[in-house]
């Protein structure tokens, strides 16, 4: 093995301080020592540019990855969200049904008169029933179809 020399070494060292191996870092690397890596249970900040670590871009980069998820997250979850309504292009009749309306159950309850409700991705009819306020001075707000650009859209009765 004349003629050849082996520079690759590989030094062991313990320090119970992390100024002592930063100073030691510093020692090495001014006599002409490359160091390739340090393990520690603990960071050693200052220590990369000592050993002649670059900064990296990689925190920056996914943030970036970060940032574009979430503003993908977001727009799908509002392109979803927009396409679950219901659209009727043509609005079905009510139903020719004679209800019949029973007494009151207490003073308090209402008559909430027939309605569409949404079933399975389908209207269908809903017979009249009477039911009692959730609050004190609550008003029964009837439901009714509210046209739109694409067809009509129903909106449910509700207690406001």
């Amino acid at each position: 093995m004349t003629g050849t020399t082996n520079t690759s070494r590989v030094i062991h060292v313990m320090f119970d301080d992390d100024q002592k191996l930063m100073i030691a870092a510093k020692t090495l690397v001014a006599d002409g020592i490359f160091i390739k890596d340090v393990y520690s249970p603990f960071p050693l900040h200052g220590l990369d540019p000592i050993i002649g670590i670059k900064r990296t871009r990689l925190a920056i980069v996914a943030f970036m990855f970060g940032a574009f998820g979430l503003a993908l997250a977001i727009f799908g979850l509002s392109v979803t969200s927009a396409g679950a309504q219901i659209i009727v292009k043509i609005r079905p009749p009510r139903p020719k049904a004679i209800v019949v309306r029973s007494a009151p159950p207490s003073p308090r309850h209402v008559w909430v008169d027939e309605d569409w409700v949404e079933d399975h991705g389908q209207y269908r009819w809903h017979g009249g029933y009477w039911s009692a306020p959730p609050r004190p001075r609550a008003v029964w707000i009837k439901g009714h179809w509210a046209g739109q650009h694409r067809g009509y859209r129903w909106i449910p009765g509700h207690w406001r």
